[in-house]
């Protein structure tokens, strides 16, 4: 995972002015008006950096779980490109019959059960961090090695649950997604639910 302070050649307490000051001198140089479209992955990054360590609610994230707080149309790409993937799988399944068999619920199947396992993680790691905080609050004479391992941990575990929280949201996204499409086929007299297609590449 890139480090948004590390890419802007920051200090973790930077000032907004300070980082400002930072990306204005990156990217005078890395601008594909200047650097050309080589360098356009480096400018994006720093780019992507800036956006996040100079939003205060953004940066706060950051600073608390290692993750960066997706924007609507971030989320949308992603589930886009989940789903695509699924999609692609079960077209592919050797089993899958295009003609007779409903990609669409089999597509909701894979996701759901996604949501499903998700959700328990979720659940597991709300109820780590909080008894983790429980905990270490009425831990005392903590020296200072200790403690810093211990608030390690702790970011540890926010950034696990911040994750799942992101991921949560974005199978919400593909189910919204998916309720948008149609797809045309002839059902056979059997329905079909392979478990072979079921498990597919995609895994959370």
């Amino acid at each position: 995972m890139d480090d948004f302070y590390e890419i802007l050649g920051v200090a973790r307490d930077a000032t907004l002015a300070q980082i400002k000051k930072a990306y204005r001198d990156k990217v005078k140089h890395l601008h594909p008006d200047v650097a050309g479209e080589e360098k356009r992955a480096e400018f994006d990054r720093v780019q992507r950096a800036y956006d996040v360590l100079s939003d205060p609610e953004k940066r706060r994230v950051y600073d608390e779980t290692g993750g960066e707080v997706w924007s609507v149309e971030q989320l949308r790409a992603k589930a886009a490109e989940v789903l695509t993937n699924i999609i692609c799988d079960i077209a592919t399944a050797p089993a899958f019959d295009p003609e007779h068999t409903d990609l669409l619920s089999i597509a909701r199947g894979v996701v759901n059960d996604g949501v499903n396992k998700v959700q328990q993680k979720l659940n597991e790691a709300q109820y780590s961090t909080e008894r983790l905080e429980v905990t270490l609050g009425r831990l005392t004479g903590k020296g200072e090695r200790l403690n810093a391992h211990l608030n390690q941990k702790r970011r540890d575990a926010a950034k696990s649950l911040f994750k799942l929280q992101q991921d949560h949201a974005m199978m919400d996204c593909i189910l919204e997604i998916l309720d948008t499409l149609k797809y045309k086929h002839e059902p056979n007299q059997q329905p079909f639910w392979n478990q072979v297609i079921l498990t597919t590449k995609w895994t959370v």
